[in-house]
């Protein structure tokens, strides 16, 4: 009896420590499996010179309370597009993107929407505004003029949409592009991305369907260290020694870039069973902090890859028209507009100071028919007068009108919002506009 238990209770373990060790060959076998597909994934996709392929970005940005800004914003990015880096100092790309970004808390809201397209071609960009409208809601009366501005906004983004808009990045980003390029062919770096000692796990998670496809779902965990920082410090030194004129500066950079690479990020990869390719992204939620602005970034990224290595044609639209020409445009309606108004505003307060002139001139006749044996005889030639015609020919630009006699004057000056009018005033009390200027001291 005590035999058959003892047998059994051996049984039992020999079966434990059995399933134990498959378990630990089958996870040990998974793992080189996934490292073995990622490794071959990554070698082939690097040999990938063009593709498609739709960019999903979603995320929070959380800043800090401000008045009348939302502490929080929602946004999402979709991209779609064909990319050819043939030459990596010299890509090609056609993208489209959507952008969207909303807000809501208990005292306003708003929103950002915007569509755009975008060529790369050697030492040319070319980008087209397709649609933008930037919306802001607040209760708060310290945000009034908010809506004035974005309305200026709106309506600048109206003008250039749906033009091609030409930038010679040779003057504004080729030089970046270039020491970029560099850098990621730096030795030191393709030496670290190679060791991969950066993946701290690398689990298989299936076989799957794509759209279709057979594919591998690989789990990858990424956390830099130290290393790449240091790597990144001495290549930027190298590329850039106007980075240690302040080093306090450049220090604090590195700091935030270090804070930045060295969370761990899980990525979830479909990599083609048959072809290789890496066909789907995936990460986790990737936090960015700036602790002076503080302002905190929470980004998801998903993109699908696709049309690895077929042909792709990226071409120059026909009619598109460099920046410089599209600003001085833009700005020339801008302060077009503005000039119109001010001359507006000008013109209404001239006439304003017209019609005041001619008013306060009644009480001044009153004083020259009394002293002068009850007759308007000479007024019009009279010291006030005179004085009022040449206020009045210092705001309109044009000599008044004016006639007297024994028992009447009559007087007018020429305004300026609204074309071949004149305002009269006359000894009857009575102030209008005519069609013409007083021409007898009968009256208006």
């Amino acid at each position: 009896m005590i035999k058959n238990i003892l047998l059994s209770l051996v049984g039992i373990i020999v079966i434990g420590l059995a399933g134990r060790a498959g378990w630990a060959y089958w996870q040990v076998y998974q793992a080189e499996q996934a490292m073995k597909i990622f490794q071959t994934s990554l070698q082939q996709s690097m040999q990938a010179t063009s593709f498609s392929f739709v960019a999903t970005t979603t995320g929070q940005v959380s800043i800090k309370p401000q008045d009348g800004i939302p502490p929080s914003f929602d946004f999402s990015i979709v991209s779609s597009g064909e990319m050819d880096v043939h030459s990596l100092e010299n890509p090609m790309f056609d993208i489209m993107a959507n952008i969207n970004i909303t807000s809501k808390t208990a005292t306003s809201s708003g929103s950002l929407t915007l569509g755009a397209r975008e060529i790369l071609l050697q030492k040319n960009a070319y980008l087209n505004l397709k649609n933008f409208n930037v919306v802001y809601n607040s209760t708060d009366p310290k945000q009034s003029g908010v809506q004035m501005i974005l309305g200026i906004v709106n309506g600048v983004a109206n003008s250039i949409a749906n033009k091609w808009i030409q930038v010679d990045t040779s003057k504004y980003i080729a030089t970046t592009t270039v020491q970029s390029a560099s850098v990621y062919n730096d030795q030191r770096l393709k030496d670290y991305l190679s060791a991969r000692s950066y993946i701290t796990a690398l689990t298989m998670v299936g076989k799957e369907t794509l759209s279709g496809l057979p594919v591998y779902h690989v789990k990858v965990s990424i956390e830099h260290g130290q290393q790449l920082v240091d790597i990144i410090r001495q290549i930027t030194l190298e590329k850039n020694p106007d980075a240690a004129k302040d080093m306090n500066a450049f220090n604090k950079d590195m700091e935030d870039i270090s804070k930045i690479i060295s969370q761990k990020i899980d990525v979830n990869l479909w990599i083609g069973q048959d072809d290789s390719f890496v066909h789907k992204v995936v990460t986790s939620p990737f936090v960015v902090r700036d602790e002076k602005s503080e302002t905190t970034v929470s980004v998801v990224e998903e993109i699908v890859l696709s049309g690895q290595n077929k042909p792709v044609s990226i071409v120059a639209p026909q009619d598109a028209l460099p920046i410089e020409t599209i600003m001085q445009n833009v700005l020339g309606g801008m302060f077009g507009g503005v000039t119109s108004s001010l001359n507006t505003a000008r013109a209404k307060g001239s006439d304003a100071a017209t019609k005041s002139y001619l008013a306060n001139m009644r009480a001044q006749a009153e004083l020259y028919y009394d002293a002068h044996h009850n007759s308007y005889a000479g007024v019009c030639s009279s010291k006030e007068f005179k004085k009022t015609k040449a206020a009045i020919l210092s705001s309109s630009s044009r000599t008044p009108s004016c006639y007297d006699r024994t028992t009447s004057w009559a007087m007018s000056g020429e305004l300026k919002t609204v074309p071949v009018t004149y305002w009269c005033a006359d000894s009857r009390g009575r102030s209008a506009p005519r069609a013409t200027p007083v021409k007898d001291a009968t009256g208006c």
